[in-house]
């Protein structure tokens, strides 16, 4: 605006905010910690002094009726509330000639920062209409009395709309000077703030867990709380929690005490405008829950019992029990293992209900420990090894672990013989799983299960029995799908701790490899990619598993392969030959280039495979042609044209040695029906005389093609 004379301004705010009713207590200190003073985006506050034009009074909150004391910097206002800012401004110099306008910079929380620079006496003016849609910022002009005449009130008004949550508004006043054509020139105001608290604030304490067993951790947090506001948490001292402020959130953990612990936030806004008493406002009441797993010892072959130590009121349903990471059928919020036999990590997951709602879903308890104590007689029974595969009477590349030795630990001198016996689970039926000879060797038969071996003696004072429960386990058969990577899976320990698995391949032949073909310290591992070639081809696994302090090494029965095939008519794999004349009897560099020597492939016989899996099987034909032999680096031909390859395909039904004729049309190989082909190619290069070559390396692209070979229909 350009006026002879600097006026006064008026900036006035009016903040709607109903505060809900005080609770009677009383927070410790103000929660409310204002953000620093300057961040970018807003104009450098001007000097003080008076060498220039300079803000004698920064901005200074009143309320319209002018009664009240000015609070500045920053102030937290409620409904009802009606305000006004006002600064003063004292001119110096030629500043009293220039042209003046004013602006206002103002941030919404930690938005965008607006400036709305204009005429804001005009009326419609495009600043002060979009300041008034945005912010409901509105400006007005008047006097103060006794002012010097250089000094200028500015004022400005502003309707804050309803907000949702504690909402915090920054402004900043600016004058802006113009003479001539000297450059603009912005005088700035201090930041001012003011915190705006939603009608009827009733802020939500939201805890990120509500059920904690021992040692876990939750948050707890009042939503949309901006980080300025530290709420003061309110609860009654507990041994079951161990509580630490982080920032504006409350970090909870449980010590393994049961108990149920309402918690609750009490955000104090203070200094509320003109120095009035603070208001505190309570957030909901949020309930955490401790509970516990604890652990258990038992004497070996005595029942274990586990059971959720939960607060009163609180349910456990859906409860799901794990022994050693496996899932046992106990579905209470009990487990009763009957027969305890060797030391385990044990947790449940489960939902929890309160009356008839559910607060938590698939809570994981802390682990509890299974300690199992040996029988103090020292008759354990023990094995060599922790179990056993099953028997099948292949001849593996390692020998299968499907027998072990049974003995019973400290057995005295004058007890009588051992009696023997193979027993399902937790009775007394006999077993086939297993045969148990008179010296306590235990032979695993062709079925996986498991097996209660049970030793019988008499000492001089009474019958002794010992149990120990074995478990037989069997390698099944992988399946894969053609040209994909086989997964190896191999059993899960049912006791120890698995340390490595070396899977081992078997070629066509059924001979294995002295190094694993994958090796891994987890129950599965992705192997090769493999084709209908390796079908059927065998594989076993070596497992070295920790168990009762020692290291077992375990060899699993041979399982199968079984490779399906993709659908349709497919080259599943196709040979790729390497020649040189550095192999072991090479031609001679003369002998080449006379045409009177043949070069062998350096990576010998390579795999061709053909599978038919189409749903109306047919003939089919195959056939190949090869390029001529250009330089990898020029592109320039050997002019070995009238050169030949001699493949030779070894297999069921492989069409012998076909002569391939370097750069000329297609041969056909063979045409045959076969669900299924597996040829091993061997090569021969044969080159005519070739004149002046030029030293170097040569490819030619075998192009394969298999085609379907039409059905004639029937006469």
């Amino acid at each position: 605006m350009q006026r002879k004379a600097w006026g006064m301004c008026l900036f006035l705010i009016y903040l709607g905010l109903w505060l809900s009713p005080i609770h009677p207590s009383s927070a410790a200190a103000p929660s409310v910690i204002p953000p620093a003073n300057m961040q970018a985006g807003f104009y450098p506050i001007s000097p003080t002094t008076n060498t220039s034009t300079y803000f004698k009074t920064q901005p200074t909150w009143y309320r319209m009726t002018n009664v009240g004391t000015p609070v500045t910097g920053w102030t937290i206002v409620h409904a009802g509330e009606d305000l006004q800012l006002r600064a003063v401004v004292a001119k110096t110099g030629w500043d009293w000639f220039r042209t003046a306008s004013l602006s206002i910079t103002i941030q919404k929380d930690q938005g965008s920062i607006d400036n709305f620079s204009g005429d804001w006496n005009a009326v419609g003016d495009p600043a002060m209409l979009a300041a008034t849609a945005q912010y409901g910022l509105v400006y007005q002009t008047g006097y103060i009395a006794n002012l010097a005449m250089n000094n200028e009130d500015i004022r400005y008004e502003m309707k804050v709309p309803e907000v949702t949550r504690p909402t915090w508004y920054t402004l900043q006043i600016n004058v802006n000077l113009t003479f001539g054509t000297d450059p603009l020139r912005t005088i700035s105001s201090n930041l001012v703030r003011v915190l705006v608290i939603p009608t009827n604030y009733s802020p939500t304490l939201t805890p990120e867990d509500t059920v904690l067993f021992n040692g876990q951790s939750a948050t707890l947090a009042v939503e949309g709380l901006d980080v300025s506001i530290v709420p003061d948490y309110q609860f009654a001292s507990t041994p079951a929690l161990t509580t630490e402020v982080a920032g504006n959130q409350l970090q909870t953990t449980a010590t393994g005490a049961v108990s149920s612990t309402p918690i609750q936030a009490q955000i104090q806004f203070a200094p509320m405008f003109g120095g009035e008493a603070p208001v505190n406002i309570d957030s909901s009441v949020a309930v955490v829950d401790t509970a516990n797993l604890p652990d258990v010892t038992v004497n070996e072959d005595q029942p274990a019992t586990f059971d959720l130590q939960l607060p009163s009121g609180l349910t456990a349903t859906n409860t799901r029990w794990y022994v050693g990471n496996v899932l046992q059928t106990a579905k209470a919020s009990e487990l009763v293992i009957s027969s305890a036999k060797t030391n385990a990590d044990v947790y449940a997951i489960s939902d929890f209900k309160r009356g008839q709602t559910t607060v938590a879903q698939n809570v994981q308890s802390n682990l509890a420990k299974l300690t199992v104590i040996p029988a103090r007689h020292d008759y354990a029974l023990n094995f060599s090894e922790p179990f056993l595969f099953v028997k099948d009477g292949s001849a593996a590349r390692m020998p299968t672990t499907d027998q072990l030795k049974a003995q019973v630990n400290a057995i005295p001198d004058d007890a009588g013989p051992i009696a023997w016996h193979a027993y399902q689970p937790d009775s007394k039926i006999p077993s086939t799983l297993v045969q148990v000879t008179a010296d306590g060797t235990v032979i695993a038969g062709p079925d996986p299960g498991s097996v209660d071996i049970e030793a019988d003696f008499t000492t001089a004072t009474t019958t002794q029995s010992s149990v120990r429960r074995l478990d037989i386990l069997k390698l099944p058969d992988t399946t894969a799908n053609a040209n994909e990577a086989v997964n190896f899976r191999s059993p899960i320990p049912p006791s120890g701790q698995l340390l490595t698995n070396s899977w081992y391949f078997a070629d066509g032949e059924g001979n294995f490899a002295d190094q694993p073909t994958a090796f891994a310290a987890t129950s599965t591992i992705q192997g090769p990619v493999v084709t209908s070639a390796q079908n059927n081809r065998q594989l076993q696994v070596s497992m070295q598993v920790q168990a009762d302090g020692q290291q077992y090494t375990l060899n699993s029965n041979l399982a199968k392969l079984i490779v399906t095939p993709p659908a349709g008519l497919v080259l599943q794999a196709v040979p790729s030959f390497y020649f040189t004349n550095n192999n072991a009897t090479p031609p001679t560099v003369s002998e080449l280039i006379a045409g009177d020597a043949a070069l062998t492939p350096a990576n010998g016989p390579q795999q061709l495979v053909i599978s038919d899996n189409r749903a109306t099987a047919g003939a089919w034909q195959l056939s190949v042609e090869m390029t001529d032999l250009k330089s990898m680096y020029t592109q320039a031909t050997l002019g070995a044209n009238g050169g030949v390859v001699l493949l030779k395909f070894d297999g069921e039904q492989a069409p012998g040695t076909v002569p391939i004729k370097i750069g000329a049309s297609p041969t056909n190989i063979t045409s045959l029906r076969s669900p299924v082909a597996v040829w091993n190619v061997s090569a021969k290069l044969n080159l005519p005389k070739i004149t002046a070559p030029p030293a170097g390396v040569y490819d030619a692209q075998l192009h394969w093609t298999l085609a379907a070979t039409p059905t004639p229909p029937a006469p």
